[in-house]
């Protein structure tokens, strides 16, 4: 995929232990998405993740996201 085109998009849902995050791909933004760019890669993040301050780190070793 080409990054200048896509993003990861982070999503939300509510789960049996809490808040449960997931990744995936995408070509716009949600209405409810804040837009972040770093290192060439854009994120779509939702507002509510944003406003709690989230941080967001990926690790190359292990091809992970990981949200905090």
């Amino acid at each position: 995929m080409d990054p200048a085109r896509v993003a990861i998009r982070v999503t939300t849902s509510r789960g049996l232990r809490g808040v449960e995050v997931r990744t995936g791909f995408a070509e716009e933004p949600e209405p409810e998405d804040v837009t972040v760019s770093i290192g060439g890669i854009t994120l779509f993040i939702p507002a509510e993740l944003d406003e709690r301050g989230a941080t967001i780190d990926a690790s190359d070793e292990h091809d992970t996201i990981v949200v905090r």
